[in-house]
């Protein structure tokens, strides 16, 4: 059903380094990365531009726009989310969802992976004692960070240097800053591994 084809991946943040090779071995498909749709327009991550619909919904609708520019019949998009576990429920958990859409044979593929490893956590913070003790516990500098208040916004922060420099510029301009780990796949090698684990199970589910 789908060896052979091209198999359009809507996503970006480099997931497509972990979906791109379980598909290829798994299904035969052949892998493309978006290139003429920024899902940007559907909301951002850290959410710059807020998110209408649902997970689910904005991945099937990442999909359908893709093919249509890309002109392709099947497309994988991903979504993830970040809160408490639906049952666990004070303990913070990550929620994957990969949806695979194929129009050629009207099929719907999705699957949802939920793990408690994550290091998503943030907090307000006014002394670099502060931020030292919020860094200890996110996995930093592998794991990136984002400063931000209601005005200014960095994201991406991985060194030390830049962190304190970023963290200063933000005290002596605001007195105080909200400093959270950056959930951007690219940034949290720990949510990618939870991806890869997602594109697995997608995999036996097309197969089975």
């Amino acid at each position: 059903m789908f060896k052979g084809r091209k198999l359009l991946i809507v996503t970006k943040h480099g997931k497509e380094k972990v979906i791109a090779p379980v598909l290829e071995k798994q299904l035969g498909v052949e892998c493309h990365l978006v290139e003429n749709f920024d899902t940007d327009v559907l909301g951002t991550f850290s959410g710059e531009i807020e998110r209408k619909h649902d997970p689910i919904t904005t991945a099937r609708l990442k999909c359908l726009r893709a093919m249509e520019v890309d002109n392709l019949d099947l497309a994988i998009a991903s979504e993830g989310s970040f809160g408490p576990h639906p049952s666990l429920f004070f303990i913070p958990a990550d929620e994957e969802f990969l949806l695979l859409l194929d129009k050629t044979n009207d099929l719907e593929i999705l699957v949802k992976e939920i793990s408690t490893d994550t290091n998503f956590n943030g907090s307000e913070v006014t002394t670099l004692a502060e931020l030292t003790k919020f860094i200890e516990k996110t996995k930093f500098p592998s794991h990136g960070l984002i400063i931000k208040n209601d005005n200014h916004l960095v994201k991406g922060i991985t060194d030390h240097e830049s962190l304190k420099h970023v963290f200063e510029d933000f005290i002596s301009k605001y007195g105080k800053a909200f400093v959270e780990t950056d959930m951007r796949a690219l940034y949290n090698p720990t949510r990618m591994k939870i991806i890869e684990r997602a594109a697995i199970k997608l995999t036996d589910k097309a197969k089975s």
